[in-house]
């Protein structure tokens, strides 16, 4: 149990980095990088606080949205394709 919390607190920590340096260094937008990180909110507080926490699995649901989200064009389109439809779930 202990270390797949650490293996989850250590890929989610890694997709942090990588979402905090790859628009500097590939020179993305910022809406882009926002979108993906309001998402890892979304998915992290779900994944660790949602009531029935064995029914999904959050990191695949995690891989399953990123090129979702990085499709994304605007603020509306993020909420309604990528955050509610999570949350709906």
């Amino acid at each position: 149990m202990l270390k797949a919390f650490l293996l989850s607190l250590f890929l989610s920590s890694l997709l942090y980095l990588h979402l905090a340096i790859s628009p500097i260094l590939l020179g993305q937008d910022a809406p882009y990088t926002n979108y993906l990180v309001r998402y890892g909110q979304v998915w992290g507080f779900l994944k660790y606080f949602h009531p029935a926490p064995g029914e999904t699995n959050w990191d695949q649901r995690l891989f399953d949205d990123f090129e979702k989200v990085k499709r994304c064009g605007s603020e509306a389109d993020f909420e309604n394709s990528c955050v509610l439809r999570t949350l709906r779930r």
